[in-house]
């Protein structure tokens, strides 16, 4: 596969070809992610209202550098989904940086970021997983 030539991540592939990654899903979401991340024209959302109500959600759906050990890190935002299942709704978070998911149930679609927000902040009800993706970017400085 061909390198970008902004950076050392590997090139999407051109519109209309196939993906030859053996995890073709994955590693073309973290490459855009990275590819979009990086330009410098990219804005996060300013939405103080979601910000304000859901402090935690906001910090975890957000891409962040962060230091750890006197190393700085990069780390993606971390995708949620949303399903309707018997009797409600169910919304799933998953950090595949930090490798674990956190899901909140709701019987209304209104309640499921509050659910989640709730989730988030106790750890008894996240689910730890094993990633072979990428992990924690570091930054070099």
């Amino acid at each position: 596969m061909a390198k970008s030539p902004a950076n050392d991540e590997p090139a999407l592939p051109a519109p209309g070809q196939p993906e030859t990654d053996p995890s073709p899903m994955r590693s073309l979401l973290e490459r855009r992610a990275h590819q979009v991340i990086n330009k410098e024209t990219f804005e996060l959302p300013t939405d103080e209202g979601f910000r304000t109500k859901y402090p935690k959600l906001w910090d975890l759906l957000q891409p962040q550098q962060f230091r750890a050990e006197d190393e700085h890190y990069d780390r993606a935002a971390a995708p949620y989904s949303v399903e309707m299942t018997a009797g409600g709704w169910r919304i799933t978070i998953r950090d595949p940086n930090l490798e674990f998911s956190v899901s909140a149930f709701s019987p209304t679609h209104d309640g499921l970021l509050k659910a989640l927000e709730k989730n988030v902040c106790d750890p008894s009800t996240w689910a730890y997983y094993k990633s072979r993706g990428k992990k924690l970017r570091k930054v070099s400085r």
